[in-house]
């Protein structure tokens, strides 16, 4: 019998494959399929993905309290509108009641309630298991209403609120649920199906400057829209493989390669590319379940020849089983190695995965921002343009961030916020000045108004009074230099004071709204020499710049790059790609972020010489001087050919691993460790609390020329003498 192979090359137009010469007359088993045939037809006949997400995994790291009379709305990520199944809430809680009185506890889906307790013990077990219904929902978004209130008195007007009496939502409450991936239709609804925490795959672990360059783009988009990306490379025959916790179907073990993943360990070196190709067939119950992957020619040739190397054992091992294996690489692989759109859905491993060409990275990564990501509703596009929208003067639409303009029902306190990046709207020395909301309130029933307030990244800069009489109004605040960060979170709070006609009369929420054409205003500034000063130059034309070393460990270095490139505010637009030969200096002519490059004194801060760091001052004496350091980095602000830019490097011969997202804020100089900063610092915050300090007479004194400074002096020596004789001839009068 001739081995087992495909012809991938001869895939038609329709997406139908031609099969290889098997040999011999087409197997008709007369007997039941095998194990194998029946395991292959499982999964391409019921394929699932299941997802966990817990509420530390979205962000949320410490209990959520509620205490007295109050509520909490949570948004949990699904699929957009695609049916999910075996649907629950796993929430784990407790309480305390301290006040006493009467306290409800209610727990509510999709505005639907699902449970009401009422709690009479001092203290207890609140966790709860809601199962929730199968429904699409277009939003995207499982809406969780928690609410927890307490009447002290029914006899008596008192003030009822109950400090005292607190419930406890522990962040391992967990969101569990599983989708049929042929529902994922298009590449928007693919996004919204990924996990908090998603999969970039890439062909092998060195790249060529195309496949990293598209790695890294999509990576940063991934990145800024809040996922925590992890890269992931085909391994090589030899590679270590971590099959802990790997679940291999019993049916297949008959297959030499799975027999093998079934028995590996947490160091398994892979032996052979059918077992590589068993890896990709496990999909999610494997190491190498994709939701990115770059393809590029090294990818589809490593991927074709995994799968006819498997193909080759299951026809050894269950004759019978090539055809339904046959079947299931037509709809497993099918799109991923032919000829197609730069930018595709395909399906790898059971699992929906988008799929894009090593030179349509950039464009890819620009249709995937917020502000173009779901108008991609077909299976496969061809980017021609995707870039951001012509400004109005020198204002920027809020609505381009996310969503702001929507109506609020207060009952005490709403808010609403947005986040950007600092690059993304500075541009020709422009920086944010001023935001203007547009804003409309109805009255309570006592006739009172809300307060609006206007938060930039946690401090107030503007608040009101509304006028409640559901007109538009204005509510502008101006946005202070100092408070700019290379990540900016805007938020505007609504305030009402409760009303009641009777004591125990409910209170009643009351509608506020926030109109579109809400904007942030843009106005000339001067461009600071630290970090934010920097995000806020790569508003403009801005580079990239590695090492050509990098590329032979990619895996590694792309999930350096893009955690720095996001901590440091890096634009995707405009963005560029310089990888440096071993022993050649970087060009620089545009603000740039640079790796592990020499490029050059510039004004650095520090230098790094074999685990050693020395932070100097201004005046170049050592401020810090540290030897023998691992696994840390610096990453400092330095002017290069009148270019700014953050200079990254690695201090010691492991650099640092950064198991979360972080940021860089004020200074021009952080030192960096596994967990992100470990010290933030600048060398010109004299400058700083020299700006802090400048008002008063002093100020003002010091501003004056020095003819204005004689003028003044010499009118305030005429008073004095002129004050003097007058006394004079007070007391000669008197005597």
């Amino acid at each position: 019998m001739a081995p087992f192979k495909f012809h991938f090359a001869g895939l038609t137009a329709a997406g139908i494959f031609s099969l290889g010469a098997i040999g011999g007359p087409a197997l008709a088993p007369a007997h039941a399929a095998s194990a194998v045939a029946e395991q292959f037809s499982h999964w391409r006949n019921n394929a699932t993905v299941t997802r966990r997400i817990s509420l530390s995994g979205l962000g949320i790291t410490s209990p959520l309290i509620l205490s007295g009379d109050s509520q909490r709305d949570l948004y949990l990520p699904v699929p957009a509108a695609v049916p999910i199944r075996d649907a629950s809430l796993q929430l784990s809680a407790n309480y305390l009641r301290g006040n006493g009185g009467r306290t409800l506890l209610q727990f509510s889906v999709d505005g639907e309630p699902l449970v009401s307790n009422r709690i009479t013990e001092d203290r207890g077990d609140a966790s709860q298991q809601l199962a929730l219904t199968g429904l699409a929902r277009n939003s995207g978004f499982v809406h969780l209403g928690v609410s927890w209130s307490s009447v002290l008195s029914d006899l008596e007007c008192a003030d009822q609120r109950a400090p005292g009496n607190i419930l406890r939502i522990a962040p391992t409450s967990v969101l569990s649920y599983s989708f049929d991936p042929r529902d994922i239709r298009n590449l928007a609804m693919a996004w919204t199906a990924m996990p908090v925490a998603p999969v970039l795959l890439v062909s092998q672990r060195s790249l060529k400057v195309p496949a990293f360059d598209a790695a890294w783009r999509m990576g940063l988009a991934l990145e800024q829209a809040g996922k925590r990306v992890t890269i992931k490379a085909l391994p090589a025959i030899g590679d270590a493989v971590d099959l802990s916790g790997v679940s291999v179907p019993e049916g297949l073990r008959s297959v030499p390669a799975f027999a093998a993943l079934a028995s590996g360990g947490p160091a398994y070196r892979l032996g052979n590319e059918a077992e590589l190709g068993a890896l990709i067939a496990l999909g999610q119950n494997g190491p190498l379940a994709a939701d990115v992957l770059i393809r590029d020619a090294a990818f589809v040739a490593r991927l074709q020849a995994a799968l006819n190397a498997l193909g080759q054992q299951v026809q050894a091992a269950a004759p019978d089983a090539v055809p339904v294996y046959a079947d299931w690489l037509k709809q497993d692989a099918s799109a991923l190695l032919a000829q197609g759109a730069p930018t595709r859905l395909v399906t790898l491993g059971g699992n929906r995965v988008i799929a894009v060409d090593e030179a349509a990275g950039a464009q890819a990564a620009s249709l995937f921002t917020s502000q173009w990501r779901s108008v991609a509703l077909s299976q496969g596009v061809t980017v021609r343009a995707a870039s951001e929208p012509a400004r109005l003067a020198n204002t920027v639409a809020l609505s381009q961030f996310g969503v702001m303009a929507g109506t609020l029902d207060v009952l005490a306190r709403s808010d609403r916020s947005i986040g950007f990046d600092l690059g993304a709207v500075a541009a020709n020395g422009q920086l944010p000045a001023e935001v203007a909301f547009k804003l409309a309130a109805a009255p309570n029933l006592a006739g009172e108004a809300p307060v609006a307030s206007v938060f930039f990244n946690d401090y107030l800069i503007g608040s009101t009074r509304m006028n409640a009489d559901g007109k538009p109004q204005w509510l502008r605040a101006d946005i202070p230099n100092r408070l700019l960060a290379s990540r900016n979170e805007l938020k505007i709070s609504f305030l009402r004071q409760p009303s009641r006609v009777h004591c125990h009369d409910p209170a009643t929420s009351y509608p506020v709204s926030i109109l579109p054409g809400s904007y942030i205003r843009l106005a000339k500034g001067s461009l600071t020499a630290d970090f934010i000063g920097v995000a806020a130059a790569f508003g403009a034309k801005h580079e990239v710049i590695v090492p050509a070393a990098w590329l032979g460990d990619a895996p590694a270095q792309l999930k350096r790059l893009i955690r720095i490139a996001d901590a440091a505010g890096f634009p995707l637009a405009q963005a560029q790609l310089q990888v440096v030969p071993a022993g050649q200096a970087p060009r620089i002519d545009t603000p740039f972020l640079a790796l592990d490059v020499p490029v050059g004194q510039g004004t650095a801060l520090t230098s790094v010489d074999n685990g050693r760091l020395i932070i100097n001052d201004d005046d170049k004496k050592p401020l810090l001087d540290l030897a023998t350091l691992n696994q840390l980095a610096v990453a400092e602000v330095a002017e290069v050919n009148g270019q700014m830019g953050v200079v990254y490097r690695s201090v010691g011969k492991d650099a640092p691993v950064y198991r979360q997202a972080f940021r860089f804020t004020r200074g021009d100089v952080a030192v960096l460790g596994n967990d992100g900063p470990i010290l933030q610092t600048g060398s010109r915050q004299g400058a700083e609390l020299d700006g802090a300090t400048a008002s008063g007479p002093k100020a003002l004194w010091e501003k004056l020329s020095l003819t204005w400074r004689l003028i003044l002096g010499g009118v305030a020596v005429l008073l004095i003498i002129a004050l003097i004789r007058r006394l004079r001839r007070k007391t000669v009068k008197q005597g």
